[in-house]
């Protein structure tokens, strides 16, 4: 479905919000409404699909504040960060595959008011108290809330493995977040015509080098399965049939890789990150 510049109109009548990441997002769609925004197995949302899929999510979170986001790699999850920016309300990113015990250590020193999740996904012994659980796969509309519109000065909490005790919180400031993706997008020389490869944890902010770059930028955002994630091969296989231009991954993933001649590597903060031949810019 094609999306006409009434559409684009009311996106910009919608979101007239000091926020800083759902702003530039939402530019994005005014400019581009039609484009591939975000690609997962066979689904694929443009990007005034991913804004309504995301604008329905946030209507449900009119009263939240910190947000824990209990998803698997998807374009609902995608969507839900979206929702979370929106709102103003600092997201948690968790690992479906962590233990039980790990997930309600961060919920509780998250103190997160809502949980999203989706009823796929296996909730037993979780402990969730106050907390609100809003299943993705189960949503409505609801008419926008009279609360006053929050900012996002903290996009999201992240929280540390806890290899020396409990997991720990540290607040990661939209400012220090736009700092470092304008960085990223003047040393890639990125485009709003790429297309970007997050294969790593959405829980941990190693995959932010790809996953908000076509978000507030442009570009086409490809999501794989964990279990795909940790096949060099099959993502070798997938970086050449869907000409990734982008993708950050660990050292030690990277090894499995090498050899292949459609990957250029070079270092960003701690991990690698993936430039195709097509991508200039880069020695």
């Amino acid at each position: 479905m094609t999306h006409s510049q009434s559409d684009r109109s009311n996106v910009a009548d919608a979101d007239s919000t000091p926020n800083t990441l759902w702003k530039l997002f939402s530019e994005t769609v005014e400019k581009h409404p039609n484009q591939s925004a975000v690609v997962f197995e066979d689904a694929i949302l443009t990007r005034y699909e991913l804004y309504e899929r995301a604008s329905v999510i946030a209507s449900n979170l009119a009263n939240s504040s910190n947000v824990a986001i209990l998803l698997p790699p998807s374009i609902d999850f995608v969507a839900s960060i979206l929702a979370c920016l929106k709102v103003g309300a600092p997201y948690v990113p968790l690992e479906c595959d962590d233990p039980v015990e790990r997930l309600n250590q961060i919920v509780a020193a998250s103190r997160a008011k809502t949980i999203i999740s989706t009823s796929s996904v296996s909730l037993e012994g979780l402990s969730i108290g106050g907390s609100e659980l809003v299943l993705v796969d189960s949503l409505v509309a609801k008419e926008p809330s009279a609360a006053p519109k929050r900012t996002d000065d903290v996009p999201y909490i992240i929280f540390t493995s806890g290899s020396t005790g409990k997991p720990k919180g540290v607040m990661v400031t939209a400012e220090g977040l736009v700092c470092y993706l304008n960085s990223i997008q003047e040393r890639l020389n990125l485009s709003s015509e790429f297309t970007f490869l997050h294969a790593t944890t959405l829980s941990a902010d190693l995959g932010n080098t790809v996953l908000f770059p076509p978000l507030v930028f442009g570009g086409t955002l490809h999501l794989l399965r964990r279990r795909d994630a940790r096949d060099a091969q099959v993502v070798t296989n997938y970086i050449a049939k869907h000409g990734i231009d982008v993708a950050k991954i660990t050292p030690s993933h990277a090894a499995m890789l090498e050899g292949v001649s459609v990957i250029k590597w070079f270092e960003t903060d701690g991990g690698l990150t993936l430039r195709s031949r097509r991508s200039s810019g880069l020695s």
